[in-house]
């Protein structure tokens, strides 16, 4: 089966009651239940102030800790990610082309030009505009890891690569 809307929740750790819920729409359907994930499973992000909720079928929302709307942008990412985090910068999957009508991604654009690689975006975490995206690829699967240089610098490291032969 396939979905595309998905629920935020924000739960009081005191007791487990439901302070809010929100509904994200998405745009497109997914795979419910995939190998690698779905709609579904990117953790929300928060910063302390803010969070940030990810529907990787078209919605990317930031809200208060009271679930009040901040601002929301439609995006088109991967469920097998999610947003990470850094210098006020939310860091996701930009993916070009869409699943297919199972909700899956073929292979038919194995091939494809840097236009359509899968890469990495940042979004500021203020306003919801993209910043910048990269030069190089990145693998669906792939969690980007922050480090930082020894001058302080942050820098984001990320897996490469896919099934191969041999």
């Amino acid at each position: 089966s396939t979905g595309r809307d998905v629920v935020a929740w924000c739960f009081d750790k005191s007791n487990g009651s439901v302070l809010w819920k929100r509904n994200i729409p998405g745009r497109y359907a997914t795979k419910m239940s995939a190998p690698f994930g779905d709609a579904s499973s990117p953790a929300a992000v928060s910063d302390g102030d803010r969070v940030w909720f990810l529907n990787p079928t078209g919605r990317l929302v930031c809200l208060d800790l009271d679930g009040q709307l901040f601002w929301e942008r439609d995006v088109t990412s991967v469920s097998r990610t999610r947003p990470v985090l850094c210098e006020d910068k939310l860091i996701i999957h930009r993916q070009v082309y869409l699943p297919n009508e199972e909700g899956t991604f073929s292979h038919e654009h194995q091939h494809a030009g840097k236009d359509q690689w899968t890469q990495l975006q940042a979004i500021d975490a203020t306003t919801g505009d993209r910043v910048w995206i990269s030069e190089c690829g990145a693998n669906m699967g792939c969690v980007p890891l922050i480090q930082r240089l020894s001058d302080g610098t942050a820098v984001l490291g990320v897996g490469r690569g896919g099934a191969g032969g041999g």
